[in-house]
């Protein structure tokens, strides 16, 4: 079985989250076209890895998975913050919108929100989509000053792991090799 086909079954049988939220009822999306995704990419300026289109054309636009759940694209699911909701999208074009130094990558894409700023975010520049921890309330060198480290090396090895029953949370590593160029600071703690 494929891990397509594994996640279809995961959101058919209701495991949605690994995470109940109060602010919002785990569900799915309506899966999005060939169409919603080339124009989602031509707003980004970057093409999605091949996983995650499967996944927004075929299972959901988001609302399952690690953490609070994918967050999906126009449509789909999305972090409440005050009375709007924002989906990847808006996300990382206000991450890369924002005059901070130094400046958020392109092509990190946000795709699992956590609570307190903290995402697990797709570098869709690099080979497998390797999945990275973000963390802005940890002092580091990365985005922002912030941690931004590497958590595993591909985006299908991430979800391999949350259907497996990893705890992905605790998993992350936000110490550890520098990534996108960024040094982390000496005083950066263990998660």
């Amino acid at each position: 079985m494929t891990l397509l086909e594994q996640l279809a079954r995961s959101v058919r049988s209701g495991r949605l989250v690994t995470y109940m939220v109060n602010w919002q009822t785990p569900r799915t999306y309506p899966t999005l076209t060939a169409t919603d995704i080339a124009a989602a990419e031509a707003r980004l300026g970057f093409v999605l890895p091949d996983l995650l289109r499967d996944i927004y054309m075929t299972i959901s636009n988001g609302g399952f998975g690690p953490g609070y759940g994918l967050l999906g694209l126009r449509g789909g699911a999305g972090e409440p913050v005050g009375n709007d909701v924002y989906n990847a999208i808006d996300l990382y074009e206000g991450f890369r919108a924002q005059q901070q130094s130094p400046r958020w990558p392109e092509g990190l894409l946000p795709i699992c929100y956590w609570g307190c700023e903290i995402y697990s975010c797709l570098d869709c520049a690099g080979p497998g989509a390797p999945v990275m921890a973000f963390d802005p309330n940890r002092k580091g060198d990365g985005p922002w000053r912030s941690d931004c480290k590497l958590h595993v090396n591909s985006f299908s090895e991430w979800l391999s792991k949350w259907l497996n029953d990893e705890d992905l949370w605790w998993s992350m590593p936000l110490t550890g090799e520098p990534k996108f160029g960024f040094e982390e600071s000496e005083s950066a703690q263990t998660h």
